[in-house]
């Protein structure tokens, strides 16, 4: 279970760094891997403003994406 946790927070991690960075560009794309392993689904909510893509679950080995422009303000979300 400790790598489970170490993965999920290197994974948090990225996503923080990249979100900062990403608010220099006018839109961004996320793509999701769900590579957790032992059959988990991942599930993230993702909220920019007013703009709420709400609960998504990716199933084991399963991908997506979702795009957005962040929020200059800093209200841009992601829960994963």
């Amino acid at each position: 279970m400790g790598s489970l946790t170490q993965l999920i927070t290197v994974f948090m991690m990225t996503m923080f760094i990249s979100a900062t960075v990403s608010q220099a560009q006018k839109a961004t794309t996320v793509v999701i891997h769900n590579d957790l392993g032992g059959g988990l689904s991942l599930g993230y909510h993702c909220k920019s403003g007013n703009d709420d893509l709400g609960y998504k679950s990716l199933a084991p080995g399963g991908s997506g994406s979702f795009g957005f422009k962040p929020d200059i303000f800093g209200r841009t979300v992601a829960f994963f």
